[in-house]
């Protein structure tokens, strides 16, 4: 029995149909992000999400059941992958701490382990600022379920940081946001810096990246 019930696992993942159903919902999840980033939640509709995604409207609906639905699964495998991030961002903590490092020795890397996310998903930071302007019950779905606990947990690392002397953070539980506020008003549209300040974005980038390290240092440090 056994090994019929790993022949029909193994039946079941090699259905042509079942692996189209599966890139389909891949698909409709990849090209709503994009969608969602760019215009933000009410400035999307269904159809153009199918369309773009090269699906039928029933095929989104059998997936996700509604458009809510769609925009929560951005949000949760962005930070789905944050969550992981957070592991190795731990990792790198405790070895800098375990080897006594310099603050900035510790939160150099840390600092590039965060920027190094938002470039690669910058539609994070656009998905952010349309949902601070949009706000309503889906905007406070995501903070509840997403970001406050993701955050909670940073607070917390920080708040014992500070108490074992490492640190010096003055507000724990509000040092996550001004990060973020950072990277999400620079990810979100960079081309309005590269403009303002007429460099490229090559140089723009790595300006931003050791500006993000020195406020971070900042802001651990107590200053």
């Amino acid at each position: 029995m056994k090994g019929q019930g790993g022949a029909r696992r193994r039946k079941s993942s090699d259905n042509p149909q079942a692996q189209d159903n599966q890139a389909t919902k891949a698909r409709l999840l990849q090209v709503a992000t994009a969608l969602f980033a760019q215009k933000g939640f009410h400035g999307v509709s269904t159809r153009e999400i199918t369309q773009q995604a090269k699906a039928n409207l029933s095929s989104l609906y059998i997936h996700w059941r509604s458009k809510e639905n769609l925009y929560l699964a951005a949000y949760r495998d962005l930070f789905q992958r944050l969550a992981a991030l957070t592991q190795e961002f731990f990792a790198l903590l405790e070895k800098g701490l375990r080897t006594q490092e310099s603050l900035e020795q510790v939160i150099y890397p840390l600092a590039d382990l965060v920027f190094d996310f938002y470039e690669a998903n910058p539609e994070l930071a656009r998905l952010n600022l349309h949902r601070v302007l949009e706000d309503g019950a889906l905007a406070v779905q995501v903070e509840q379920e997403f970001e406050n606990p993701f955050y909670h947990t940073l607070a917390r690392c920080y708040q014992r940081l500070t108490e074992a002397g490492f640190m010096h953070v003055s507000d724990p539980e509000f040092l996550p946001f001004s990060l973020e506020i950072l990277l999400d008003l620079y990810f979100a549209n960079p081309t309005r810096l590269e403009r303002r300040l007429g460099m490229s974005p090559k140089a723009l980038r790595a300006r931003l990246r050791n500006h993000f390290r020195e406020t971070f240092v900042r802001l651990v440090h107590g200053h």
